[in-house]
């Protein structure tokens, strides 16, 4: 099944008050981690949406998506990475401000995905995670969404269709969006 995975860059870090994609983090900018990981695991297509030229830079192997609109919010990124994702049979989304999500845990997500017939949704504590995997057939209902929603509202309204892959080691899936939760990963 080809998956393409879309990472997502062009967050404004409101709550951190600085760019914090572009922050190091234990000697490298914090986005490279998952761009890294990504790279790694080889999906069929990668796109990175951004705002931000240095992380185009470091993504010019993969399909780089500008974002002028990165103000509205998380959609979007969305949109741009389901416009863009070639006709694979899922995307994967990822979000740039997980250091250490790795090929272990995206190789078991892609696995999940198999016959791509349900949304893979990562789950740890009974809690959803990212990164979430869909089946093309929501490509129209992804490029729908507006403003700061994302994928969330896409498989709340389809219950039915989500399987859950469950996690028991939270380091993976932790994410950086203030000073606090920098200094507690360091």
């Amino acid at each position: 099944m080809k998956i393409t995975a879309v990472i997502m860059c062009s967050g404004l870090s409101r709550r951190m008050g600085d760019n914090k994609l572009l922050m190091l983090f234990r000697g490298r900018r914090l986005f490279e981690y998952a761009v890294d990981a990504v790279r790694e695991a080889g999906f069929w297509k990668t796109v990175v949406v951004t705002a931000y030229e240095e992380i185009a830079q470091y993504c010019r192997d993969m399909t780089v998506v500008f974002n002028p609109d990165n103000e509205e919010g998380i959609a979007s990124s969305i949109r741009l990475g389901v416009l863009n994702s070639g006709d694979s049979g899922g995307i994967m989304f990822f979000t740039a401000d997980q250091p250490f999500i790795g090929v272990r845990e995206i190789n078991r997500l892609t696995e999940a995905f198999g016959d791509g017939e349900k949304i893979i949704v990562p789950y740890l504590g009974g809690q959803p995670k990212n990164p979430v995997i869909f089946p093309s057939r929501y490509k129209n209902e992804l490029a729908g969404l507006t403003g700061d929603f994302g994928g969330k509202s896409v498989y709340k309204n389809h219950p039915e269709d989500v399987r859950k892959v469950i996690f028991e080691n939270g380091l993976p899936f932790a994410d950086i969006d203030t000073a606090e939760d920098m200094e507690r990963l360091l």
